[in-house]
């Protein structure tokens, strides 16, 4: 059931306090280790294409991300974000007037780095813009109680660009240090990154369990 009508969109966001510089120099190692192979979970043709694009644009990282959970990778720097989650969540809840402790929610996240001019075309083509590229949704795009975000570990300058009903589109300006959290249904793209440093955030989707019955989903409480 598409809920996307029931209330006007919005955004719900957190600033966790987490150190951004140790964090990003964590995010990289983790990088290299996902693309090694160090990571249990990951099919080896996923780590493959990684490994072949380990010096070009990479969404070969973010293709990955159904396959691990970052929070249950034992990073320390992350129990803020996690906790965060959680007091966004209730808000966004609240707002959607969802009873969210009865719904169970759980959390998968994953990494994403990108090098150079990359945009996010390699999950769906469904919704096409000729200036932004392809946009793509996550978990069926129903909307609530089903939730997608991210953290901005390093992507400024940026933005992420939603089409807010899948037709209005909107640039959500992306703030180093800021978790974003919006009900699925609004499909979504980053700008090209064309920088000498990488572009890492931390991507999640937060949903009743029911809605995302992973082996690597977290309870968010």
């Amino acid at each position: 059931m598409d809920t996307t009508s029931v209330k006007p969109q919005r955004f719900f966001e957190g600033f966790p306090g987490i150190d951004l510089e140790s964090l990003s120099k964590e995010m990289m190692v983790l990088r290299g280790r996902l693309i090694d192979g160090e990571i249990s979970g990951i099919p080896e043709e996923k780590i493959k294409l990684a490994q072949e694009q380990r010096y070009l644009v990479e969404s070969s990282i973010t293709l990955m991300g159904s396959d691990y959970n970052i929070f249950l990778l034992g990073y320390d720097s992350l129990i803020p974000l996690k906790e965060n989650l959680g007091d966004i969540l209730l808000e966004a809840c609240d707002y959607y007037e969802i009873d969210a402790k009865s719904k169970d929610y759980v959390v998968m996240s994953w990494l994403n780095v990108t090098y150079g001019k990359v945009m996010n075309r390699f999950l769906s083509p469904n919704y096409q813009d000729e200036i932004t590229g392809s946009y793509h949704d996550h978990n069926g795009g129903r909307g609530a109680p089903d939730f997608h975000g991210y953290f901005s570990v390093n992507a400024e300058p940026s933005n992420t660009n939603y089409l807010i009903n899948k037709e209005t589109p909107f640039k959500n300006i992306n703030t180093n240090g800021r978790a974003v959290v919006s009900e699925t249904g609004h499909p979504h793209n980053t700008d090209p990154w064309d920088f000498g440093t990488p572009r890492i955030t931390i991507a999640y989707d937060i949903c009743p369990r029911e809605n995302m019955n992973h082996k690597n989903a977290l309870s968010l409480w």
